[in-house]
């Protein structure tokens, strides 16, 4: 007996290993397929959570720049309202140099000039109470003119106390009046260690 291959054999043959093969592709391939999604999946996910992430690390990183551009904005706009100097020391003695070069440009003659500070300082310690304690004598136009350049400009200056006495009772009417003054002027300093005073 002669074992013969017929083509219906032969097709049956090839059709069952192609059966084979694609089990094998789908049973082995399909698991392997499947893995691959699910770990493309998690990879991505991945990614878009650092990309979110980042994202918002760099608009808190925005955010905050933009308040400090703000927070510096208003300090340099408020700035020249407070008498400026690295310690207590030098602001107090910023404010009496005002004080001075007011009356020497107004024709008052200063006395002595008595710088203090209030202990008190604001929360963050940067902003002190000053006060000058001071004597003057000069006509009644020079006089009104010194407190007016006191009051009336930057840094904010306030007149706390004020004393006038008539220099002179018995002077001759020919005589411009002298007034003798006494005061208290106070403002608020502004410390910055690592400025320059001013």
């Amino acid at each position: 007996m002669e074992l013969g291959v017929t083509s219906r054999d032969r097709r049956t043959a090839i059709v069952g290993g192609i059966v084979v093969l694609s089990l094998l592709l789908v049973g082995r391939g399909a698991p392997a397929w499947h893995r691959w999604r699910i770990n493309a999946k998690k990879s991505t996910e991945s990614a878009l959570a650092e990309a979110a992430e980042v994202t918002e690390s760099v608009d808190r990183a925005r955010e905050l720049d933009a308040a400090n551009r703000r927070a510096e904005l208003q300090r340099m706009e408020v700035s020249p309202a407070f008498v400026n100097g690295t310690t207590q020391a030098t602001a107090a003695a910023n404010l009496a140099a005002i004080v001075a070069d007011a009356a020497t440009g107004n024709g008052v003659r200063m006395g002595s000039l008595q710088t203090s500070t209030d202990s008190a300082t604001s929360h963050s310690g940067t902003v002190v109470h000053l006060r000058v304690r001071g004597e003057g004598t000069g006509d009644v136009t020079a006089v009104t003119q010194f407190f007016a350049v006191l009051e009336g400009g930057l840094p904010l200056i306030s007149v706390r106390e004020l004393s006038i006495t008539q220099g002179e009772p018995r002077a001759p009417p020919d005589r411009p009046e002298s007034l003798h003054v006494g005061f208290v002027i106070e403002a608020l300093g502004r410390l910055d260690p690592a400025g320059p005073s001013k």
